[in-house]
């Protein structure tokens, strides 16, 4: 019995080392956490810490960091035994702006210390701290120290000053560099109204940026055509002041422009060689006078350029009776001294019109105005000349208007037997008048109508002094020493034809064409 419990005892031994073994073998042991992987995509920061100058009580240095969201730093007392970690820097740390160099002073220290300077830099993913950087306060002196060398005086001020190109009726502009200075101003004064000094325009005047190179200055608000003088003076640090050399500049007169857009032109008066024609804009009340001339006869108003005479020799404008006609009780013309006209004539060969585009710009004789034309159109009185296959070439083809005045026989105090003295007009009411001698046998000695025949210069049937021509445009005037008219009646109606040479008093000649037929007013008298 003694045996089988040793035995059984012997047994619970092993049992229960088998199962302690067990239970040990199969325990889970803990799996170690990965290290974080940063996010390749957002860089680590940097911060560094760059010593400066020491005092006694202060510490300067600069802090540079770069991909930093956030950077923040604290100066204490140096401990080897005590350092300082990121997460009390982000806490409890001064905060400097990041991504730049900023400069930190350190203020109220202990002389003759030692300080550990700390600083990090934080962004979404990162935290790096910089070197500890050490620094030492200066010892404080006791003694007074020995003088040094005195300092160098203050660089004297330098200032210049250039005028302008762009100078206007009421400003002047010029420019100012200036160095070593710390203040520079300006005064702009009437020429020779006063004596300035560099003293009072630093005094008085107005303020430029100090050292800088080419500053813009405007002095506005000055009278026209008026001479200033510029004065610009700068101060140095030494309390030394320089003047630049004076600048003089006259602003513009002032001019005024009238603008004249026509909404009629005529032409007045004209020859082959010269159109005298006026612009009317009804709207303000102007009139533009041009006294036009061409170097070659025309029919009309040619394209081209038209100058001053003085400026051309060919196409020009005359002076004297050229201008502007202000609206007045006494409209008095401004007459031209520089100026040119354009011209751009667009004939039309079915209807005898002519369009034309004009624009010029002039100045008158005092420069106090400027005056600008602006036309496009029809000009009264300039159409293409009337083409008549009877006519003499080259003649001119006067046209009977009766919307003008009726074609009438004209009684003269000296009236002889048998004279028709009769009257045509034109449009422009120009006249033509045949001075004919009849038969007084064949028309109740000029009581009758004028009977039909032929009548002429050379068988003196038709006064050579008499029958003339007075033409306003073309301008001429003249009476016909040679002429032939042929008479036919039906009736009431007469029919003309004539064709004569006239003479003017300076002895130009023009050859006429005239034919026409109607009734002829007071022809028949009782």
């Amino acid at each position: 019995m003694k045996i089988d419990y040793f035995a059984k005892l012997l047994f619970a031994f092993v049992a229960m080392a088998v199962v302690g073994c067990t239970e040990s073998s199969v325990e889970p042991q803990p799996t170690p956490k990965p290290e974080p992987t940063p996010d390749p995509e957002v860089k680590a920061p940097t911060v560094v810490v760059t010593k400066g100058e020491a005092t006694t009580t202060t510490l300067s240095f600069t802090i540079e960091s770069t991909d930093a969201t956030e950077v923040r730093y604290t100066c204490v007392e140096f401990d080897e035994d005590d350092v300082l970690t990121s997460e009390y820097l982000l806490e409890n740390g001064t905060a400097a702006e990041p991504n730049k160099e900023v400069a930190v002073s350190v203020e109220e220290l202990t002389p003759d210390s030692e300080y550990a300077i700390y600083a990090v830099a934080k962004n979404e993913k990162h935290v790096v701290m910089a070197d500890v950087v050490r620094m030492a306060t200066l010892k404080e002196e006791n003694n007074d120290p020995e003088p040094g060398p005195e300092p160098a005086p203050a660089p004297a001020p330098k200032v210049s000053a250039v005028l302008g190109e762009d100078i206007g009726e009421n400003y002047i502009t010029f420019t100012v560099t200036s160095t070593n200075a710390t203040e520079v101003k300006y005064v702009c004064i009437v020429a020779g109204s006063r004596d300035v000094t560099a003293e009072q325009t630093i005094k008085n005047g107005k303020d430029i940026e100090a050292n800088a190179e080419c500053v813009d200055v405007k002095v506005e608000g000055l009278k026209d055509n008026t001479d200033y003088e510029i004065y610009v003076a700068a101060k140095g640090e030494d309390e030394s002041v320089v003047m630049a050399e004076k600048l003089c500049a006259t602003t513009l007169k002032s001019v005024v422009t009238y603008n004249v857009v026509a909404d009629s032109a005529k032409s007045i008066g004209s020859s082959g060689t010269n159109f005298f024609v006026t612009f009317t804009d009804t709207e303000k009340n102007y009139i533009m006078k041009l006294d036009l001339f061409t170097s070659t006869p025309h029919d009309y108003l040619p394209s081209g350029e038209y100058k001053l005479k003085s400026e051309t020799p060919d196409n020009y404008i005359n002076l004297a009776y050229s201008g502007l006609v202000l609206d007045g009780e006494q409209p008095q013309l401004k007459q031209f001294t520089t100026g040119v006209l354009n011209i751009v004539a667009e004939p039309n060969e079915d209807t005898r019109e002519i369009y034309y585009n004009v624009s010029g710009s002039f100045t008158t004789e005092s420069g106090d105005y400027t005056i600008t034309l602006a036309y496009e159109g029809l000009i009264e009185g300039l159409e293409l000349p009337l083409v008549v296959p009877e006519a003499p070439e080259g003649a001119y083809i006067f046209e009977v208007s009766p919307e003008t005045c009726s074609t009438a026989r004209i009684s003269v105090n000296d009236e002889k037997e048998g004279e028709y003295y009769i009257k045509f007009y034109n449009s422009s009411w120009s006249e033509l008048v045949l001075d004919i001698y009849a038969n007084p046998a064949e028309c109740n000695n000029g009581k009758a109508g004028l009977p039909a025949g032929k009548y002429s210069v050379a068988n003196e049937s038709l006064s050579s002094t008499h029958s003339t021509i007075s033409l306003y445009n073309p301008y001429y005037g003249g009476e016909f020493h040679s002429g032939e008219v042929v008479v036919s009646v039906e009736g009431n109606i007469y029919s003309f034809t004539f064709i004569g040479t006239a003479v003017s008093n300076n002895g130009t000649e023009k050859v006429v064409y005239m034919q026409w037929s109607g009734e002829v007013k007071d022809m028949v008298r009782e």
